[in-house]
């Protein structure tokens, strides 16, 4: 029998990839060929891993493929969870049917990284649906977007430092904002029509925009919230060193929470004025 390869025919590999994530699920969280979940391993303990099933005909194509697939699913858990996730590829071993012979194989050596909370069970369904719908609803996501939610990746990175993660976290909320400042000049004139240019930059404060993004995207304003926001912004200067030894938790998870609902809102207004429906009425 010939151990000749077919180099056209499509063939399969599984990725492993260690994942340092906020997050342990209690049980395998499953999007359709992705698996995040714990085992056990009499070499090395418990390890927390994620697995992915990729198709190409070569095993550098079905590596690309493996990153591409591995970023673009962490990228939602985060955005939906509003917690940090990173992933190392480990290994990739082919599983393809049929082949005979040598199958091809990465591997390195592996890492345990630890984590902070388990996801309970009966979160993960939950987790693992909304996920997908933010998988969705990414696809008609443009350049500020996805500068929005590299901020906020960053903020869910510095979650251990609260007042370090804060200004990545506003950076997501005032760069959303920004975009919708023409609309908030336009109110101001219509209300005060002899309004010079620099009276209404002026009047243009970061807490004015903010609820003017949030108006309209449709987010319900929580003056409460983001007055508190602000407020910690002007008071603390995050950007650098100060004395300010105190930072409440709610600060962070406020911005945390406010960025995340503005770049979501921002991408399902993307999909309507593309005319697009995605289900995502749950997240």
């Amino acid at each position: 029998m010939s151990n000749s390869r077919d180099t056209t025919a499509m063939r399969t590999w599984i990725f492993e990839a260690d994942v340092h994530g906020y997050y342990i699920p209690e049980r395998p969280l499953v999007i359709d060929n992705f698996e995040l979940k714990t085992i056990e391993d009499e070499g090395k303990g418990t390890r927390y891993i994620a697995l992915l099933t990729a198709q190409a005909k070569d095993l550098e194509s079905a590596e690309n493929l493996a990153k591409e697939a591995f970023e673009r699913i962490f990228k939602a858990l985060i955005l939906f969870t509003g917690r940090g996730f990173e992933f190392e590829i480990k290994s990739g071993s082919e599983t393809t049917y049929g082949i005979e012979g040598k199958r091809e194989h990465i591997g390195y050596m592996t890492i345990t990284f630890p984590f902070v909370e388990e996801l309970k069970s009966e979160m993960i369904d939950q987790t693992c649906i909304g996920t997908q719908e933010i998988l969705r609803l990414l696809q008609k996501s443009d350049s500020l977007s996805e500068k929005a939610i590299e901020y906020f990746r960053i903020g869910t990175k510095l979650s251990r430092w609260p007042r370090e993660a804060f200004l990545p976290f506003f950076k997501a909320i005032e760069l959303i904002s920004n975009k919708f400042l023409p609309e908030f000049e336009k109110r101001i004139k219509e209300k005060i029509p002899d309004l010079k240019p620099e009276e209404i930059k002026k009047l243009a404060t970061s807490r004015r925009k903010i609820l003017n993004a949030c108006e309209i995207l449709g987010i319900e304003k929580d003056n409460e919230k983001i007055e508190r926001i602000v407020t910690a912004r002007n008071r603390f200067d995050i950007a650098h060193a100060t004395l300010e030894t105190t930072f409440e938790k709610k600060y962070i998870e406020s911005c945390r929470e406010l960025a995340r609902e503005l770049i979501i809102n921002y991408i399902k207004r993307l999909c309507k004025e593309n005319n697009e429906k995605p289900d995502i009425t749950r997240i």
